[in-house]
């Protein structure tokens, strides 16, 4: 996963290149090389720091957001690889705000294929969508998480805080999961 994000931001400074916009690829890199995932939020810090952006949501809005004139699209691994390194290292396995990306005939695949849980409550979910997914949890025993998915560069992440959350019950649950994984790697 590293290494594709690397190679992605490595392309998203070229598009920014084009668009007469030089980010200087070995500097960054060599900035940010301590860094354990490298990713848009660095990039759209150095866009402020070079000043062709007045601000971190400038950034994304201007060049990195989602198909902006500098976004590449993420190249993502297999589904079952990822679950099983999350499983071998001993990790509880939620799929992120399903009703934004995931459909429901692959949301029944990942489901066979042993995820641990859902997100259920999201910014993105309507109250049927929390309500559908919660139901998809309890009838597959599946643990439910959510939070206001904040990231810091939208409007919306500041009055999304606090308003978006799962009971301290939830949050036990997948501590619990977690930790029972942990004992088991350990033997």
């Amino acid at each position: 996963m590293k290494n594709l994000r690397l190679i992605r931001i490595g392309l998203m400074i070229d598009k920014l290149e084009e668009l007469y916009v030089k980010i200087d690829k070995d500097e960054f890199f060599g900035k940010y090389s301590g860094t354990n995932s490298i990713g848009r939020p660095h990039l759209a810090q150095e866009l402020v720091a070079h000043g062709f952006a007045d601000d971190f949501k400038t950034a994304f809005m201007k060049y990195l957001g989602d198909y902006k004139p500098a976004y590449v699209k993420k190249d993502n691994p297999d589904f079952k690889l990822v679950l099983n390194l999350i499983k071998s290292a001993g990790g509880v396995a939620i799929i992120a705000h399903p009703g934004k990306y995931i459909k429901h005939s692959v949301l029944q695949d990942f489901i066979g294929s042993g995820i641990d849980g859902l997100e259920v409550v999201h910014p993105s979910h309507k109250l049927n969508d929390s309500k559908y997914f919660s139901g998809v949890c309890q009838s597959h025993n599946l643990l439910t998480s959510g939070g206001s998915d904040f990231h810091g560069y939208l409007d919306a992440d500041y009055t999304n805080m606090g308003n978006y959350f799962v009971s301290e019950s939830c949050v036990k649950a997948i501590e619990n999961l977690h930790s029972t994984n942990i004992k088991n790697q350990d033997k």
